[in-house]
């Protein structure tokens, strides 16, 4: 008798594969990781979403502050609007301070973020129950390799990237200007590879957290993982977070509409009394936080998707390379969390 009652006698119809958490244990398909990306985030909210605006708030607030006493150092524009010598060096070494504490602040939350969202996929597949706090627990001793290990990827893109360009800078000495326009031509090749190694790499992340290993062992074995899938490690991300923008979009756009209903003025008078008050030192700061604190927690919706999305290709790669469903399954039957050998 056929496995199935609609089966064709003499067929073998397979079972569907076992699904003990967000996704089925078998090589996944588009719908299937988008769909796995939602569920992770429908039933992990708090695992998420906790740490995430924790470190959200904290680099709100210390952007601010930062942001406050820069203002209080250039003090606010003489009647005649123009800066002094004195404002305008403050300004000019404010801004470098501000650029450079905005990007130390953003490649450690994207290291926080990688790190958690991997520990929540690793949890999600399995159907395993995780709290904030284990979360957390499990997460931050990978932060500083996962720092490495994405510094490592963005050096050997910019490396070709950079490499690409030397041929134009020894043309303009050794020939001529001309001659170096045209050797920036190199630079669409160059730009082509560097995209083919950073979309190569991600699966770095995922293979250093689920397997445990170390930087440069985690970008070798993600080149490896990823041979014969770049198209698919380019787009599916890339379509995942196009839905998050989608979501972070319109609630910027209703944010907008409702600060501009706030500071909305009947009279010209208030209007002015209203931008006096916020152009004040302790105003400035205020609006800082709140434009930040705004901005930070929008994209902190939208930050766990690519990690999800990253840490669910790299299952698919390693079900459809080295039959992982079986080890799973059996994982998730005994409830047991897979470290090393994930």
């Amino acid at each position: 008798m056929p496995a199935w009652p609609w089966a064709a006698p003499g067929w073998v119809v397979a079972p569907p594969a076992p699904k003990p958490g967000t996704v089925p244990l078998r090589p996944l398909d588009l719908g299937d990781i988008v769909s796995g990306v939602l569920a992770t985030v429908r039933r992990y909210p708090g695992s998420l979403y906790y740490p995430l605006l924790v470190v959200a708030l904290g680099c709100a607030g210390l952007f601010s502050g930062c942001a406050g006493l820069a203002y209080a150092e250039v003090g606010p524009l003489p009647a005649s609007h123009r800066m002094t010598d004195h404002q305008l060096v403050g300004l000019t070494v404010a801004s470098a301070v501000l650029v450079v504490l905005f990007m130390l602040l953003a490649v450690i939350a994207s290291a926080i973020t990688s790190a958690v969202g991997t520990v929540v996929v690793g949890h999600a597949v399995l159907g395993h129950p995780l709290t904030a706090r284990q979360a957390w627990s499990r997460a931050r001793g990978h932060v500083w390799r996962v720092v490495g290990v994405q510094l490592l990827a963005a050096i050997a893109a910019l490396g070709i990237l950079v490499g690409s360009l030397l041929p134009s800078v020894l043309l303009y000495f050794v020939a001529s200007p001309i001659a170096a326009a045209y050797g920036l031509l190199l630079l669409v090749p160059g730009l082509g590879g560097a995209v083919y190694v950073g979309v190569r790499l991600v699966l770095a992340v995922p293979v250093l957290v689920l397997e445990e290993q170390r930087p440069v062992a985690a970008l070798r074995r993600a080149w490896q993982l990823n041979r014969g899938a770049w198209w698919r490690s380019l787009g599916i991300p890339y379509l995942v977070r196009m839905i998050g923008d989608l979501a972070v979009r319109v609630a910027m756009t209703v944010l907008a509409m409702a600060v501009s209903r706030l500071l909305a003025s009947d009279s010209l008078d208030g209007a002015q009394a209203g931008l006096s008050i916020w152009l004040s030192e302790a105003g400035f700061t205020l609006l800082v936080l709140v434009v930040c604190l705004a901005v930070a927690l929008l994209m902190a919706v939208r930050a766990p998707l690519a990690p999800l999305s990253y840490g669910l290709l790299y299952l698919d790669r390693r079900l459809r390379l080295e039959d992982l469903g079986p080890t799973l399954a059996a994982a998730a039957g005994t409830g047991r969390t897979l470290g090393h050998g994930w």
